[in-house]
């Protein structure tokens, strides 16, 4: 082999080996993308699981309270209601 085709193939392997280095980069940069996405995904899975506990408590609660206050309506009511003339209490 020549000088020449010596120098020539040098080029062409610096070629590569540059646009093997651009590829490992867009690969880190993907794999770095991927990563936040599934943080951010992990994160909004965390954050939806917290909501829908936090929106069952909340049913919870209004349904005790609502059954709560239906009782006391009932027994405030029963207790100033005045008797009709038929009836006694």
């Amino acid at each position: 082999m020549s000088d020449r085709d010596i120098d020539e193939l040098k080029k062409k392997l610096d070629i590569v080996i540059e646009q093997n280095r651009q590829l490992i980069e867009k690969q880190q940069e993907h794999a770095e993308r991927l990563k936040k996405i599934e943080e951010w995904q992990d994160g909004t899975q965390s954050f939806i699981d917290k909501v829908s506990g936090g929106k069952m408590l909340v049913t919870w609660m209004l349904t005790v309270f609502a059954g709560a206050g239906a009782i006391a309506l009932a027994l405030v009511h029963l207790i100033w209601t005045p008797a009709s003339p038929g009836r006694s209490h």
